[in-house]
């Protein structure tokens, strides 16, 4: 943080005292206004990159990927992923930040229901800050229903919390276990917990983002609830984002897989397809309020696709991340199949394939649908994609788009002024401006008439 003072002096009216021949001030008084601000989220780097995780011989697995280097305190990693399998130990799988240099994925191994392990397509961005950006990480192992993190201290209103979690063999189905919720219950605690008392272990990174405004809350599906809703302080939809973690109490696939969005500007809306079990989620609502740009939307592939485009606007691939709305490294996804254990239909990634496309996948679609929620987060976005996009309305000018930006150069096109008293009308300096007369034989032109 940094402090700014502005000194003002004022020279109060006195009287004339005379001491020796100087002027004497009889009152002077100081003014010291003291400021604080902290500086702005300023992004310096984006890498993203596509790791498989391939069939292995049953035992953990652990993945790296070298990047270019960082500051992991000025870093936030973001993930998702697909697959399809029936097992949380090779189905669901946690990532961090290891130094400055590597991401490591971790898996658990496979409990032998499918034989090897399967494919895990993992998509991950690391998005770097020079300033404004504070990222404080760690692995938790959870071994009750309760867990608490000490952090250092940070600001609520402007922090969030990224989580995601792997589960050891053997474990075969998809229950309470097998899902985190995480939280912040104070400026120095961070509370990750499932609903067993077994042993689980999660990735977590605390992020304080100094153009951002936080909020957040708990709530509950119940049994038999397909959705429920929150009601939020007014927020920008253009600029917000919702995230969401959670714990079961029951057993399923589909109907322990969940996704969120905001509703309208002062609602959060959690859905699911299936029901059948209690689901205690934790939301949080991120509100930029720099540059930062949002686009969001929800999207079902129907029963055959196991891909789709899904068109976007105008975005900086340099500069924009794509999330689901789990906290974390989850699948952001829905589906309605029950006929086994299976999270496959509604597992996604969700990849920026080009400045107006983003591109969702699932490795299997068991003839359902499969829907997610997602935004595009633009921390530098551009003026411009197309020279369409930088029409000033002036037709003297030449509207141009290039590398982003709008650019308008004057040119010499013939042009209209609106003035009858003129013969031709030329651009010049990027002004329309006539010239001549275009009454004959002497008439005098009336521009009134």
């Amino acid at each position: 943080m940094k402090a700014n003072f502005l000194a003002c002096f004022m020279l109060k009216p006195f009287s004339s005292l005379r001491t020796r021949g100087f002027l004497v001030a009889t009152s002077l008084v100081v003014f010291l206004v003291f400021t604080s601000s902290s500086p702005a989220a300023t992004l310096s780097g984006l890498q993203s990159g596509t790791l498989v995780m391939s069939p292995g011989a049953g035992s953990s697995q652990t993945s790296p990927v070298t990047i270019a280097p960082i500051d992991p305190t000025k870093s936030i990693l973001f993930f998702n992923y697909h697959g399809n399998s029936t097992d949380p130990d090779d189905g669901l799988v946690r990532g961090r930040i290891l130094n400055g240099t590597t991401l490591e994925f971790t898996r658990g191994s496979d409990s032998g229901t499918d034989g090897v392990l399967t494919d895990l397509t993992i998509y991950w961005q690391v998005a770097s800050f020079s300033a404004g950006v504070s990222v404080q990480r760690g692995t938790f192992t959870s071994v009750s229903t309760t867990g608490d993190v000490t952090i250092s201290p940070v600001d609520l209103t402007r922090s969030f919390v990224l989580v995601s979690g792997s589960v050891a063999s053997p474990d075969t189905t998809y229950s309470g276990d097998d899902f985190f919720r995480a939280r912040l219950t104070s400026t120095t605690n961070l509370e990750i917990i499932h609903s067993t008392s077994s042993s689980r272990t999660a990735d977590w990174q605390v992020v304080e983002f100094t153009n951002s405004s936080v909020q957040r809350g708990i709530g509950t599906l119940g049994s038999t609830d397909v959705f429920a809703t929150a009601t939020i302080s007014s927020v920008n939809l253009s600029k917000s984002i919702a995230l969401i973690s959670w714990k079961t109490s029951g057993i399923g696939g589909a109907q322990n897989m969940v996704r969120a969005r905001l509703d309208n500007a002062t609602q959060i809306r959690v859905d699911r397809e299936v029901t059948g079990t209690v689901i205690d989620f934790a939301w949080e609502v991120i509100e930029f309020s720099d540059a930062t740009t949002v686009q969001s939307g929800e999207t079902t592939l129907n029963s055959v696709e196991s891909s789709l485009a899904v068109p976007i606007v105008c975005t900086n691939t340099s500069s924009a991340v794509s999330l689901l709305a789990p906290a974390g490294g989850n699948w952001g996804g829905t589906h309605s199949f029950t006929a086994r254990d299976q999270i496959g239909p509604g597992m996604f990634t969700a990849i920026i394939t080009g400045a107006n496309t983003l591109t969702l996948t699932r490795a299997s679609t068991d003839s359902v649908t499969g829907t997610a929620s997602w935004f595009v987060v633009d921390f530098s976005p551009l003026q411009c994609c197309s020279a369409a996009d930088c029409n000033d309305g002036t037709v003297c000018t030449n509207d141009i788009c290039s590398d982003g930006f709008c650019l308008h150069s004057n040119n010499t096109l013939p042009c209209d002024d609106g003035l009858f008293c003129t013969a031709s009308d030329v651009c010049g300096g990027g002004i329309c401006a006539g010239s001549g007369d275009p009454c004959t034989g002497g008439q005098l032109c009336n521009e009134t008439a």
